[in-house]
């Protein structure tokens, strides 16, 4: 059992280096409100391997070292909130399922429906870096927001399909703890 867990632990430590490192650095922001990254892939494979909880506990831990190491403004829990809701929907619909395709454009047409689209939306908007539904602006950035994330999601869902196959190529005993 303690072998595993430290296992666990290893695994999960890698992951969140390269979140962090996919989400942070390597991450190509275009304008103030979208941002193109490919940090969805260590959460999603950490959903694969651990289940909901140790996804949603990788995800907060990333974004808060995230923000503590690459600030780009104060730090607002509620985006730690929507980490942690997308290591949910990643945990919720890869963990112990069979790779699948549909599963995966599922997958990330949720976490781009509630996570960022939704989420995202209601705290740019409450923290002032993006107006509100009664301004006459709102409508031109949201739907920037929701044609980014229509095009995105099915890449993201292809891509993702793409690792978790990847995943099931490396010897069950390498990655079961």
């Amino acid at each position: 059992m303690q072998k595993n867990m430290t296992k666990r632990l290893c695994v999960i430590a890698v992951l969140i280096a390269m979140q962090i490192v996919l989400g942070r650095i390597a991450a190509i922001n275009v304008g103030s409100y979208l941002k193109i990254s490919f940090g969805f892939i260590p959460i999603a494979v950490c959903g694969i391997l651990c289940g909901p909880l140790w996804t949603m506990l990788m995800a907060a831990i990333c974004d808060i070292l995230g923000a503590l190491l690459f600030p780009s403004g104060a730090f607002y829990f509620g985006f730690t909130l929507v980490a942690i809701a997308g290591g949910l929907i990643y945990g919720l619909f890869l963990y112990n399922q069979k790779e699948n395709i549909i599963r995966c454009l599922l997958c990330t047409l949720t976490v781009a429906l509630i996570c960022n689209i939704l989420l995202n939306t209601i705290f740019l908007i409450q923290i002032g870096a993006m107006v509100g539904p009664g301004n006459e602006g709102f409508w031109s950035v949201m739907w920037t927001r929701v044609i980014k994330n229509a095009v995105q999601f099915p890449v993201n869902g292809i891509i993702l399909f793409g690792v978790w196959k990847a995943l099931k190529r490396i010897p069950a005993q390498l990655r079961t703890f």
